[in-house]
């Protein structure tokens, strides 16, 4: 086994094809059974848990504030984690799904509005916990083969989650034409469960990890001490040089993540309200179907580009996701209030088209600036400050201007398609920057082998 960095023994991943396979099984699961659901529940049920807590929409409107804050700390908490302690990675995924799904259980449950929002705190800890150490445990279990496939699925089983949460939570709401009563005190738990019963599947892990990382610990010595002792040491990577370029590159794309995920996020979860609020006057019922079309269309295409990514340039599927983005952003902003087929069409195209935005954006990146830890955490930071930000926007003004909700879709698309475009310049320079940068190395490299090389010796 060769050494690690001079940090922490990144752990070993498993021998047997059957785990690898158990351990992507139960990161699926995870992301289906207990992200996805709770992502995508809060939607729905808005407007009842506004009717549990007796609170207004605009106040309730700050749970995606805690929310988001407390999935923001759960990430970066999560990244120190599994550096430092690495052999405990399956038991800290057992031990913020498992939190992830007796939070959501409690929820409907409490006396007061203030334990409410502290909770959703908790339950935005436990959901960026989850979602971090989830994509970090999945690459470290394939770690040295082709993991692309694995990865994109754990992100379409969120997709899947979130699709069957509005489903879900149909049955359970309140209907005020036919005196239903609410009963997400049902739905809550039955989510919940769902959560705490999967996060114990990696608990079959635990042993054979820390045992494992055991032996990596210590085969990381052995090569330290022969390295001291006068052994070979292995080359240091070359570090790549940020020029203002990239770093414009790089900040552009958090921007471009920053309002795609606020949109997303505030779309996803307030397409009932809009629903209900709008001058259709639509049911709950009717509202949480729109919401369960939307991610439906959004699974289907993150499943599609699993495939998509193998023929086409991330270019070419962004072009796509940005054409769909503008046909459903206009045809919501013009007709939303005015016919719920369009509604329902509308809803669907949008869905396509945000579905791989954000991946796609990432990949593109990926091809002209190195993605080191260091830069890459900027952009859960942005995707953390999008639903931050929106919800609070459109909470605000949901129930007196319905159609803000669609139109800040569509400016928020066009903003998207411009800072796109505008990178996509910068990045003709980065490329540029980078061929130079090649083209030095290979001459370095040239005159290395050229001082190395031994004189011959004549008689």
């Amino acid at each position: 086994m060769k050494g690690t960095d001079d940090k922490a023994p990144i752990p070993a991943p498993p021998t047997g094809i059957r785990r690898r396979l158990a351990k992507t099984l139960f990161i699926n699961l995870s992301f289906m059974l207990g992200l996805g659901l709770f992502e995508s529940a809060r939607g729905p049920t808005l407007l009842d848990l506004a009717e549990v807590y007796h609170i207004d929409l605009e106040t309730l409107s700050f749970m995606f504030l805690t929310t988001s804050v407390g999935s923001l700390i759960g990430s970066f908490c999560t990244g120190w984690f599994m550096d430092k302690y690495p052999g405990l990675q399956a038991f800290f995924l057992f031990a913020t799904t498992f939190l992830l799904g007796l939070s959501t259980l409690v929820l409907p449950f409490l006396r007061h509005v203030y334990l409410f929002f502290a909770l959703t705190f908790v339950l935005g800890l436990s959901s960026g916990a989850v979602d971090t150490a989830g994509n970090l445990y999945c690459l470290n279990t394939w770690r040295g083969l082709d993991g692309g496939p694995y990865m994109h699925s754990i992100h379409f089983s969120f997709s899947a989650g979130s699709f069957l949460a509005p489903l879900l939570a149909t049955p359970f709401l309140s209907d005020l034409e036919d005196n239903t009563p609410s009963r997400i005190t049902l739905f809550y738990p039955l989510i919940g469960g769902i959560a705490m019963l999967v996060s114990t599947g990696f608990l079959l892990f635990v042993r054979e990890e820390w045992i494992e990382h055991q032996q990596s610990t210590n085969n990381t010595h052995v090569e330290r001490d022969g390295a001291e002792s006068g052994g070979p040491t292995p080359k240091v990577a070359k570090q790549q040089s940020l020029t203002k370029a990239k770093l414009s590159l790089v900040v552009l794309v958090g921007v471009f993540v920053f309002l795609y995920a606020g949109a997303e996020y505030s779309l996803a979860n307030f397409l009932t309200t809009f629903a209900v609020e709008c001058q259709l006057q639509l049911s709950k019922t009717q509202g949480a179907e729109l919401t369960a079309i939307y991610w439906g269309a959004f699974a289907v295409m993150r499943l599609a580009a699993i495939f998509a990514a193998i023929r086409l340039d991330p270019k070419h599927v962004m072009g796509f996701s940005f054409i769909c983005s503008l046909v459903g952003g206009v045809a919501l902003s013009i007709w939303a209030e005015h016919s719920f087929l369009a509604l329902q069409i509308g809803t669907g195209i949008l869905g396509v088209g945000m579905a791989s935005v954000y991946a796609t954006g990432i990949l593109w990146l990926e091809g002209y600036v190195l993605i080191t830890g260091r830069l890459g955490c900027l952009f859960p930071i942005a995707a953390s400050i999008g639903p931050d930000t929106y919800p609070i926007l459109v909470g605000h003004f949901i129930e007196d201007w319905p159609m803000l909700l669609m139109h800040l879709m569509l400016a928020t698309m066009v903003g998207c398609i411009l800072l796109f475009m505008l990178a996509a310049c910068i990045g003709r320079r980065v490329q540029s920057e980078n061929q130079l940068e090649i083209e030095k190395e290979g001459a370095e490299e040239a005159d290395e082998k050229i001082e190395m090389k031994p004189l011959e010796v004549t008689n």
